[in-house]
């Protein structure tokens, strides 16, 4: 009896294991993202003479975010294209000052601009209510990162 136990364990277990090698070996035919490490400069278009220095963008520092939070046309695979040259935030004059009906969206610096300082002010705000709730926390506060025209745009 004990011998029988013995082989259905044994059965079990290998059923186990090869239906998990089979799962492993499916997602890593999954296709490989080139993600940029380090820093990234962010610039105006190539056609706007910037009033400010380039912005040095700590990429790898926001890895612990979805993609999709700044990337939000990205749809999981494949490139990611750039949205100042795929036609998504590629305005390079403020609609509000060309008097076009344009969502202001659409313009490189408003789009930068609210995904950036809106991502940072919330992180803030978040790290705030955290720290005046009274739980002690396992982790430190993530950083809330700059949220004015100097902490972006260091040289001016």
């Amino acid at each position: 009896m004990k011998r029988i136990w013995i082989v259905g364990l044994c059965l079990i277990v290998l059923v186990v294991c090869s239906s998990t090698w089979g799962v492993a070996r499916q997602s890593s035919k999954q296709t490989e993202i080139c993600i940029p490490m380090g820093d990234i400069e962010i610039n105006p278009p190539a056609s706007v003479k910037g009033k400010r220095s380039s912005v040095n963008f700590p990429h790898s520092m926001h890895f612990g975010y979805d993609c999709k939070k700044c990337h939000h046309t990205w749809k999981g695979n494949g490139s990611i294209v750039n949205c100042m040259t795929s036609g998504c935030h590629n305005i390079e004059e403020s609609p509000t000052k060309t008097g076009k009906n344009i969502p202001a969206i659409r313009y490189y610096k408003t789009a930068y601009h609210n995904s950036c300082i809106g991502c940072h002010k919330e992180v803030k705000k978040n790290n705030q209510s955290k720290a005046a709730s009274g739980v002690v926390l396992k982790d430190k506060l993530s950083g809330a990162g700059p949220t004015s025209c100097k902490g972006c745009h260091p040289a001016e």
